[in-house]
C-alpha cells in the first residue's frame, strides 16, 4: 500500500474516532451515527507563515487539503496579520502575501475568529480541541497534537499526529 492510502486511512479513521464521542449521545443506545461521522470534514486552520511558504514553493495547498478531506478555514486574525506583515517585508514576501490575501477571498475558504488573545494562543486553543494546524511555527507544532507541515524534501503536505 503506498504512504498516500496509508495516510488517508489513518485520517478518515481519525476522523470517525474524533466524532464518535460527539455522537454518542444520540438515541441510538450508546452508537454513534458513523455515516455522520464520516460526513463532517476536519478543519485545517491556516498561519500566516504556511501559506506565505507554500506559495513560495508553488504548492496548491488548499486543493491538497480539500483533497485530503479538509476544510480550510482562515482565521480573520491570521488574514489582519498578512495584511500587517505586507507591509514590513521584502518584495518577493510581498507578492507571495498579496496572493494569500487573494486566495483568502476564495470562496473554498471559510473565515472565522479565534477569540481573545494572540492568533498563536487562538491556533493552539483550536489546536487542543482536535483541529489540525497548517503552521511553520515550531513552538505551536510542539504543543498542538494534530498539525499539518511541508515536507520540504517533496514539496508536498504532510499530516503529522501525536
Amino acid at each position: 500500500m503506498n504512504v498516500f492510502c496509508t495516510k488517508t486511512c489513518q485520517l478518515i479513521l481519525h476522523w470517525a474516532l474524533n466524532f464518535t464521542a460527539h455522537y454518542s449521545s444520540r438515541k441510538t443506545e450508546g452508537k454513534p451515527y458513523i455515516l455522520d461521522c464520516l460526513l463532517l470534514p476536519m478543519e485545517a486552520i491556516l498561519d500566516s507563515s504556511f501559506m506565505i511558504s507554500c506559495i513560495r514553493q508553488k504548492i496548491d495547498f488548499i486543493s491538497e487539503l480539500e483533497a485530503l478531506g479538509f476544510k480550510v478555514i482562515l482565521p480573520r486574525e491570521v488574514f489582519q496579520e498578512l495584511k500587517d506583515l505586507r507591509l514590513k517585508v521584502n518584495l518577493q514576501d510581498r507578492s507571495a502575501i498579496d496572493i494569500a490575501l487573494g486566495l483568502s477571498e476564495s470562496k473554498k475558504i471559510k473565515k472565522q475568529t479565534l477569540g481573545k488573545g494572540t492568533v498563536d494562543e487562538g491556533l493552539i486553543s483550536l489546536g487542543k480541541r482536535g483541529a489540525y494546524i497548517a503552521t511553520l511555527d515550531s513552538a505551536i507544532k510542539r504543543i498542538v497534537p494534530n498539525r499539518i507541515v511541508i515536507k520540504s524534501s517533496r514539496n508536498a503536505l504532510e499530516v503529522e499526529r501525536n
